[in-house]
C-alpha cells in the first residue's frame, strides 16, 4: 500500500499507520479523509502512526463501541505507537479541518479534546440567541477570530493564529481543553478584544476504565514541550 511521506506536499493532512516502530517500509494504511481499515494482524499490541495535521483514531471490535481513541496531531515529523487495545480489530480514522489546513472556519466543540457536539461558523459571523458553552476548538489558515458571550458584550476574546501558522501559510491553532461561553462569533478582531493564542492539544486515548490524557507535544515553533500525565475517572 502506497503512503504519503515528507516528500510530498506538508499543507495536505493525512495519516499513515505502520507495524514497525520506526514508521519504515509500507504504511498498511493511509488516508487523507475519513477512512476504516482492518487491522492486518490479530492481538497487536501497538500500530504506528505519523500524521499531518488534526485528526482522531478509533480501535475498534467487530461489534459493539470503539474503546481506544485518540486525538493527534503533527507535522509529518514523529513516529508514535498506539495501544491497539484488546480484541480490537478495526481501526477508524477521521479527520479534523479541511484539507490544506487555510479555510476561513473555526469550529467549537462542548467536550474537551474535540469531542461531544460541535458547531462552526465561517467568515460571515454568526450571533446566537442562547450562548453556548465551549471545552475547545480549532481554526486552520492564517485567520483570527474574535467571540463574546454575547453579541453587545463590551469585550470579546480575540484568538489569532500561531506563529507557525503565519511563517508556513497554513495550520492548525486549536486549544483541547477550555473554559469558553460563546453568544457571537465574528471574522477578525476589534481594537476593544483581549488577544489570546492557544496552540496546544493533549492526543487522548479512552479505554472502558476511564481517560488517561497526555501531552505527546506542544507544536509550535516558540513553544517547547511539555508533558502532562492526568488520569480522570469516568
Amino acid at each position: 500500500m502506497g503512503y504519503f511521506s515528507s516528500a510530498q506536499r506538508q499543507q495536505t493532512q493525512f495519516i499513515n499507520f505502520w507495524l514497525s516502530s520506526t514508521c519504515t517500509g509500507d504504511a498498511f494504511a493511509s488516508a487523507t479523509n475519513d477512512a476504516n481499515f482492518t487491522l492486518p494482524l490479530p492481538d497487536l499490541t501497538y500500530v504506528y502512526s505519523r500524521v499531518n495535521g488534526l485528526w482522531e483514531i478509533k480501535f475498534c471490535k467487530n461489534v459493539g463501541p470503539c474503546d481506544t481513541i485518540y486525538t493527534e496531531y503533527g507535522a509529518n515529523d514523529v513516529c508514535l505507537p498506539r495501544i491497539v487495545g484488546i480484541g480490537n480489530t478495526r481501526l477508524h480514522v477521521k479527520r479534523f479541518g479541511d484539507a490544506d489546513q487555510i479555510e476561513k472556519r473555526i469550529t467549537f466543540f462542548d467536550q474537551p479534546y474535540f469531542g461531544g457536539l460541535s458547531f462552526f461558523v465561517d467568515k460571515v459571523g454568526a450571533n446566537f440567541t442562547l450562548p453556548s458553552p465551549i471545552r475547545s476548538y480549532f481554526f486552520t489558515g492564517v485567520n483570527t477570530w474574535e467571540h463574546k458571550t454575547a453579541k453587545d458584550a463590551p469585550d470579546g476574546n480575540c484568538v489569532r493564529y500561531a506563529p507557525s501558522v503565519g511563517e508556513k501559510g497554513y495550520g492548525f491553532t486549536l486549544e483541547a481543553s477550555v473554559h469558553h461561553v460563546v453568544g457571537a462569533v465574528k471574522y477578525g478582531c476589534t481594537g476593544e478584544t483581549v488577544p489570546t493564542t492557544r496552540t496546544t492539544v493533549t492526543p487522548t486515548s479512552t479505554t472502558s476504565s476511564g481517560t488517561m490524557s497526555r501531552f505527546d507535544y506542544w507544536f509550535s515553533t516558540n513553544l517547547i514541550f511539555a508533558l502532562v500525565y492526568r488520569f480522570r475517572l469516568r
